[in-house]
């Protein structure tokens, strides 16, 4: 099944499926940008970059909208259930392969090794993060813990995204088939939002405070962070 991100200038589409990688303007005044990465592991949009897992072994490549290359990178084999998780407004994701990786782009790319326990990382700057390990979620930054919450201890957590302009955090709490978004405050880390998703798969839309629910008889829903659903 593709992947599909819309760029922040709301022109362009950005398409990953199988080994292919394809930008596209739908107002259709720009021939499309097709590449060939080798198979895709993951993929996400950090602002106007592109940064694609794929490959073996398994590389990073950082392009802008325009498909030229900016840096590459070894990052660890991706492992049975491999994520990119980005950050909301800045060149930063977590690399969730067989071993976890914090990764930074600031014309070079570094990869800081993780824990090995860590379950997700969501990073907020390049000092703060939101981190789930041992079935505990807790935000951090150079110097401590500042919240930790225990509440998520049942589940483990499989995505995540920064929702209302930085204010909390939207995550996929739960076994496949048995899903929750779970939206928990930055400030303090208590519990804002419960919303059941079951088996569909979730994509974050985090600039809209909003998750694309693909359900399993094939329907596409709307799912707004703060609870309500079209």
């Amino acid at each position: 099944m593709p992947t599909m991100y819309l760029a922040r200038d709301g022109r362009r589409i950005v398409v990953t499926r199988g080994e292919a990688l394809a930008i596209i303007d739908h107002r259709g005044s720009q021939p499309a940008i097709e590449l060939s990465l080798g198979p895709i592991h993951a993929s996400a949009l950090c602002g106007d970059q592109i940064w694609v897992v794929a490959g073996v072994p398994a590389t990073l490549t950082i392009l802008d909208l325009r498909g030229t290359v900016l840096a590459t990178a070894s990052v660890p084999e991706p492992g049975p259930t491999p994520r990119l998780i980005r950050a909301a407004n800045t060149a930063l994701a977590t690399w969730l392969g067989v071993e976890p990786v914090a990764i930074a782009y600031t014309g070079s790319v570094s990869v800081t090794p993780l824990p090995i326990d860590v379950e997700l990382v969501l990073p907020l700057s390049q000092t703060r993060s939101v981190i789930a390990a041992r079935r505990k979620l807790s935000m951090r930054d150079q110097h401590a813990v500042r919240w930790t919450n225990e509440s998520l201890a049942f589940a483990p957590v499989s995505d995540a995204a920064m929702v209302f302009d930085g204010k909390a955090a939207a995550l996929v709490v739960g076994e496949r088939v048995s899903q929750t978004i779970v939206v928990v405050g930055l400030r303090d880390g208590v519990v804002l939002h419960r919303i059941s998703v079951g088996a569909a798969r979730v994509r974050f839309a985090p600039v809209r405070s909003a998750a694309l629910l693909h359900t399993e008889d094939g329907r596409l829903q709307c799912c707004w962070t703060s609870g309500s659903a079209g």
